[in-house]
């Protein structure tokens, strides 16, 4: 990748991480979720309550990781509570092209659940998870790669939430130990997927202070990538071994991306983010 410096930068101290901060990080992110899954789901939320409370905890300890990792030009809370927003209203769009790619393939093919949980699933959660990176990127704030990282891991993190709840309350039947796995494990995935298209979206801004559509392509093809790999292997396989499998894959294309992100934070050190400078 060419070694091209963002725009043009002033002073600017960051502000530490408050513990109120955090605090208002996490009850803000509940709330957008919240509002998102009663629309979805059902009005009659309080029955599952409890349940929907779980299915967002693992996601948001995920993502307080990831958020840390920005540390010299650390993300508005207010940005990172509406990426998980629309990370989490993108999860509609999803769910419907699911259901009908299945029913479709189900009547072409006899393998309507299979083929959506490989093609559709991949390819089209995928899709609708990196647009609202397109809406966030017109922000001043979101002008490097690590800020990419940080809004395509958020809105994963949304979309994995509600998707939590969904299968908590439909396709596990309150099965506890299904639904610790899916929030703690499965769902991780979501996140490590949209960061890799938030990361070259955020590259392209960095190289022409603009998002570049087709570097946003090659990330979704990572994501992509990612996710089919993902869910081929663990429907093929199945059972513990497939669960085993997942978690590779998973735990690899983290460390991957967690390579990049030291790569991106070591530019920022060069650009004098740690001194407190950040692009305008």
């Amino acid at each position: 990748m060419t070694e091209i410096p963002p725009a043009p930068s002033y002073y600017e101290k960051p502000e530490e991480k408050s513990l109120l901060m955090k605090i208002i990080f996490l009850l803000l992110s509940l709330a957008l979720i919240v509002i998102s899954s009663i629309i979805i789901f059902s009005f009659d939320w309080l029955t599952n309550f409890g349940i929907y409370l779980l299915s967002f905890v693992g996601p948001l300890l995920y993502l307080q990781f990831i958020w840390r990792k920005d540390k010299y030009e650390p993300e508005p809370l207010y940005y990172v509570a509406e990426a998980l927003a629309l990370g989490a209203l993108a999860a509609i769009p999803a769910v419907i092209t699911n259901i009908v790619f299945a029913v479709i393939a189900n009547f072409l093919f006899g393998l309507g659940n299979f083929l959506s949980t490989i093609i559709s699933a991949p390819f089209f959660e995928e899709l609708y998870k990196g647009i609202p990176l397109l809406f966030l990127v017109k922000s001043k704030e979101f002008n490097n790669e690590t800020d990419g990282v940080v809004y395509g891991f958020a809105i994963g993190m949304g979309f994995a939430s509600l998707e939590n709840f969904g299968y908590s309350l439909y396709v596990y039947e309150q099965s506890i130990i299904l639904i610790l796995l899916r929030i703690f494990l499965f769902s991780f995935g979501h996140g490590v997927y949209t960061a890799f298209t938030g990361y070259y979206l955020g590259y392209s801004k960095t190289i022409y202070d603009k998002a570049n559509i087709w570097w946003m392509v090659k990330g979704l093809k990572y994501a992509i990538g990612f996710h089919f790999l993902y869910n081929f292997l663990i429907s093929i396989i199945g059972g513990i071994f497939g669960i085993i499998v997942g978690l590779i894959i998973d735990s690899s294309a983290f460390f991957i991306l967690l390579l990049l992100l030291k790569k991106a934070l070591r530019r920022e050190v060069k650009w004098g983010y740690a001194d407190g400078r950040a692009p305008v």
